[in-house]
């Protein structure tokens, strides 16, 4: 099923405002991907990510994610708006050594500073692979990016991820907030 949604444009973003509780001028927004099944619903990642996975599909998807990101920001920001994107990347992108080089084309291609679009790594990822999380990180802050930390504090120590790398958002695991009402 993954493979056919990757054969046939089944995937989509959506766009899930963050708003700031301190008043910034700029627009942030985390894009989402969902999978469309054969009846046309929506799955959501935790529904096909394992397989994407598994079949050598996630940087594929991390690419076209970062790819139509891009191409929508891109526009959107032409017309005026200070809007930035969190995306979120695998285990496996932040691995990938070519990725870099390749966002940086893709940047330029779109005219879209690099500032634009902040990449969002799992903490799990970075304690797994911290020195390659920290060059990673490194690399992104020159090029213009930055970095936000997902899922934080699950980890035993969470903020050695943070001594580690450089990062400028951090979003606190659900399970810290699922009971604050």
């Amino acid at each position: 099923m993954v493979q056919n949604a990757l054969d046939n444009g089944k995937f989509k973003l959506l766009f899930q405002p963050i708003l700031s509780l301190r008043g910034s001028n700029k627009e942030h927004y985390e894009a989402l991907m969902r999978m469309e099944d054969e009846n046309q619903n929506d799955l959501m990642p935790t529904d096909f990510l394992v397989t994407a996975g598994k079949i050598g599909a996630t940087i594929k998807l991390d690419r076209w994610v970062i790819l139509e990101s891009i191409k929508i920001l891109s526009e959107h920001r032409a017309k005026g708006n200070n809007t930035h994107l969190i995306i979120n990347l695998s285990r496996e992108s932040m691995l990938d050594t070519t990725l870099l080089p390749w966002l940086g084309v893709a940047f330029k291609a779109a005219k879209l500073p690099s500032d634009a679009i902040i990449f969002q790594l799992k903490e799990i990822d970075i304690n797994d692979h911290l020195n390659v999380a920290k060059t990673f990180t490194q690399q992104l802050t020159k090029m213009g990016s930055s970095c936000s930390v997902s899922h934080f504090g699950c980890a035993l120590n969470p903020f050695n991820a943070l001594k580690n790398i450089s990062c400028t958002y951090i979003k606190v695991d659900g399970s810290f907030t699922q009971d604050l009402q």
